[in-house]
C-alpha cells in the first residue's frame, strides 16, 4: 500500500490532465491539485510545469516517477505475496509483443513447462507502450519487446538478434531484385501505424529518401496471419521479422527477397523493474527460458 498522493501523482504522469486524473481517481480536481502541491513541497522542487497549455514532467518529476512506479511495483506484490498465505508457489505473468506473443513464446513456452511443471504462467498480448505500463502497476512481472523504448526505470537484457527481411511467394518474383527501387512495382503489404515492424520500414525506406507511397500501393493489414495468406497468394510483398514467416520460407510457400544495405536486425529485450524486490524471480525464469529457447 502506498500514500493516496503518490497515487496520484503517477495518474497525473499518465494522463498528464488534472481534469481526466480526478475524474480516474473519482475525486475532486482541487484534491488533485492539492496532493501535487503536498508533493511538491515535501520534496522541495516543482514536478509539473506547462509548455504552453500542455502539461508536462520536470526532469526531477520524471525522476520522482521512475522510484514511485518501483514503489508501487514492489507494494502490488507485497501484498499478493503476504495474501498467499506463506504459498511457495512459482508464478510469473509475461506480457509479450504480438509478434513475440505469436511466434516465440508458444514453442518455448511448450518446452518451459515440460521442464518446470509447477509455474504457473500468465501470458498478456499488447503493444510495447502498454506493456511498460503494466510493468510500472504491477500487473504484469516481466515484457517481452520488439524496437526502441525509453529503458529509464528498467532492467533490460537480450533475448535475441532477429533479422528484419523482404518477403513475397515465389510467383511473384519474376526478375532479380537489384535496388530497392525494383520493389516499388509490387503491392505492398504492411502493419498498422504505429507498429514496431511499420516504424523499422519506414525508418529504412526514410534514410533513402523513400516512404510507403513510392510503392505501386499498399494494403494495411492489422493481423500477421492475414499478412501471410495474402502473400502466399502472389498479391504482394511485405517487410517482417524472420521469425513471423520461417515456417513458410522453410516449406518454400515463401522466399526471401534481399534489398539494398546492410542486413537489419533488432534486438528482441526482456524487461522488468529496476530495483524490483521480484528482480530474481524474473532473473531466475529468464534463465530458464533462454535454455528452452537453445539460445544459450
Amino acid at each position: 500500500m502506498i500514500d493516496h498522493r503518490i497515487e496520484t501523482f503517477l495518474t497525473l504522469c499518465d494522463t498528464l490532465n488534472y481534469t481526466k486524473t480526478a475524474k480516474k481517481l473519482c475525486i475532486t480536481q482541487p484534491a488533485v491539485s492539492q496532493h501535487i502541491k503536498y508533493l511538491e513541497n515535501y520534496y522541495d522542487t516543482e514536478l509539473f510545469h506547462y509548455e504552453g497549455k500542455q502539461l508536462s514532467l520536470t526532469e526531477k518529476g520524471k525522476e520522482l516517477q521512475n522510484y514511485a512506479s518501483v514503489l508501487r511495483n514492489n507494494a502490488t506484490r507485497i501484498h499478493e505475496k503476504l495474501h498467499k498465505d506463506g504459498s511457495k508457489e512459482k508464478r510469473i505473468r509475461i506480457g509479450a509483443t504480438k509478434s513475440i506473443g505469436d511466434f516465440v513464446l508458444p514453442k518455448a513456452i511448450v518446452e518451459f513447462m515440460k521442464k518446470e511443471p509447477d509455474y504457473l504462467i500468465e501470458i498478456a498480448s499488447m503493444n510495447t507502450k502498454n506493456l511498460l505500463k503494466n510493468i510500472d502497476n504491477g500487473s504484469i512481472d516481466l515484457a517481452i519487446v520488439e524496437g526502441a523504448f525509453d529503458r529509464t526505470g528498467y532492467e533490460c537484457k537480450v533475448l535475441k538478434e532477429e533479422p528484419f527481411i523482404c518477403v513475397a511467394s515465389s510467383s511473384l518474383i519474376k526478375e532479380e531484385v537489384k535496388t530497392l527501387e525494383d520493389l516499388f512495382q509490387y503491392c505492398l503489404i504492411v502493419r498498422e501505424r504505429g507498429s514496431g515492424t511499420r516504424s523499422i520500414l519506414e525508418q529504412y525506406l526514410h534514410a533513402r529518401s523513400h516512404d510507403i507511397n513510392d510503392f505501386h500501393r499498399y494494403v494495411q493489414i492489422d493481423h500477421f496471419m492475414t499478412i501471410k495468406a495474402l502473400i502466399e497468394a502472389g498479391l504482394g510483398i511485405s517487410f517482417l521479422y524472420h521469425m513471423v514467416v520461417e515456417e513458410e520460407i522453410n516449406r518454400g510457400t515463401m522466399i526471401q527477397i534481399p534489398f539494398p544495405g546492410e542486413p537489419i536486425y533488432r534486438p528482441l529485450h526482456y524487461v522488468y523493474g529496476k530495483d524490483s524486490l521480484f528482480k530474481e524471480k524474473c532473473e531466475e525464469f529468464i534463465d530458464i527460458f533462454q535454455k528452452c529457447l537453445n539460445l544459450k
